[in-house]
């Protein structure tokens, strides 16, 4: 039904049309028109809209595109600071090579050195308590391998050195060099990500001259170990360490008569073995931060002189081993691949542990001045190249050698390596050198961490 407000609406309209000549089709391009105007002005501010988004969010990523820049500009130019100071570490190595031989320091021919621990151990001058994440860690802190979540490594490793030692109450010349060599075994397996079992046999051997007047010494320290490790929370971690060393040591230069003569060369070996213990904490204090206590109980040896025979020098020693504390300390930058760590080894009970350098001199007694000897240490580790399947490090350490007698001094040690990784294979060398000293360590390792 159409109602009277419709009719009366509709009669207007007619009226207005007759009246005024209303053209239609004039009004529906007026319309047109008016409507396109419109959408033009919409288009138009829809336009402007766009220019203004496009304009702000150019401007809020340029912003973070600067940033970005200004981020990659700061690591390479921390690269080439790190780069150069690789750089004068290994310069400083080099001339310190070029120095005539001085007073020398704490001989470490006594007892288990901590080179076993691998090429890369000794790279970071001995720092790797707060680090230990390979098979190394058997010999320094295997509590560490259960935070690292560490996997299954194995690696050997093989060194050669030599000490030049200033002996200044002998009756000699005063002066003489002990050979060194090493071999080891190691290796670590983390279960579950929780639970860490380690297996490690080290035999260094060292030499001291053949020294016709004074004759000739040689040890042995034999040293298999077996470690079990688990995180008793979920950024602390604790090991057990279970020890067997076996000691020989061999002198050349008995005679039946106690008449020095150079001619005669007697030999006498004595061993002896003994069982010990360790333990190790570790600690993930941060993101990047890490730290570690490990302690080894130290041991003597009581080896003697045969019944019968007469030395030329003072023929064979006690070996002792002193107790060791290690602590460090690690801070890693990942945006820059760099780590770093510090660590402090303290040695107790180690007066006499130099007693077989003593062995080939009458009279000759330069027994440790200390009953405590602290050894602090240094590393830093760049890696430098990761690429498909292969991945390098450069390193670099350093440490102080306290004396063992009054009248030397200590002496700084320099230590450099290089490590390459393809696969599954690891291959590390380094090199320790102070004056009168240098010892040359290289290790082949496998490591499945990366795939369990």
């Amino acid at each position: 039904m159409v109602s009277e407000n419709s009719l009366t609406s509709a009669a207007e309209i007619s009226k207005f049309k007759s009246t005024s000549k209303f053209d239609m089709g004039r009004y529906d391009s007026c319309y047109l028109v008016k409507n396109s105007q419109n959408i033009a002005n919409a288009l138009k501010k829809i336009e402007q809209f766009k220019r203004a988004l496009i304009t702000k969010i150019t401007k809020k990523y340029q912003t973070t595109i600067e940033s970005l820049n200004n981020k990659i500009s700061m690591k390479i130019k921390l690269q080439k600071k790190i780069e150069i100071l690789f750089s004068i570490l290994i310069l400083t190595v080099i001339l310190q090579t070029l120095q005539v031989p001085k007073a020398n320091a704490l001989t470490y021919a006594a007892y288990r050195t901590w080179a076993q621990g691998g090429a890369r151990v000794t790279s970071l001058g001995g720092a790797f308590a707060a680090i230990s994440d390979d098979a190394s860690s058997i010999w320094i802190s295997p509590a560490m391998l259960p935070i690292k979540d560490s996997g299954f490594d194995v690696v050997f490793t093989q060194g050669q050195g030599f000490s030049s030692e200033f002996l200044p109450q002998s009756t000699s010349s005063g002066e003489t060099t002990t050979r060194s060599s090493f071999d080891a075994f190691a290796a670590t397996f983390v279960v579950k990500k929780k639970w860490a079992v380690g297996f490690g046999d080290g035999n260094p051997f060292f030499e001291g001259p053949d020294n016709p007047l004074f004759g000739n010494a040689q040890l042995q320290v034999h040293d298999t170990r077996f470690s079990l490790g688990s995180k008793v929370a979920e950024d602390v971690s604790v090991a057990a360490v279970f020890i067997s060393r076996f000691v020989r040591e061999k002198y050349v230069g008995y005679s039946t008569t106690p008449t020095i003569n150079p001619q005669s060369s007697l030999t006498s070996e004595q061993t002896d073995s003994k069982i010990a213990a360790g333990f190790s904490i570790g600690w993930k204090m941060g993101e990047h931060w890490s730290s570690s206590v490990s302690w080894e109980q130290g041991q003597t040896f009581s080896l003697q002189n045969p019944n019968g025979l007469y030395a030329k020098g003072n023929g064979i020693q006690d070996v002792r081993i002193p107790t060791l504390t290690r602590i460090g300390l690690s801070r890693a930058w990942p945006e820059v691949s760099v780590l770093a760590s510090l660590q402090g080894d303290v040695y107790s009970n180690a007066s006499g542990l130099s007693a077989f350098i003593d062995s080939q001199y009458i009279g000759q007694q330069t027994n440790s001045k200390d009953d405590m000897v602290i050894v602090p240490r240094a590393g830093l580790e760049h890696q430098f190249l990761q690429r498909n399947w292969i991945r390098s490090w450069v390193r670099g350490g350093f440490y102080i050698e306290p004396p063992r007698v009054e009248q030397n001094r200590a002496r700084e040690h320099w230590t450099l390596g290089v490590e390459s990784k393809l696969w599954i294979l690891d291959f590390n060398f380094a090199f320790d050198h102070a004056s009168g000293y240098s010892n040359a360590p290289t290790s082949l390792g496998i490591s499945l961490t990366d795939y369990l």
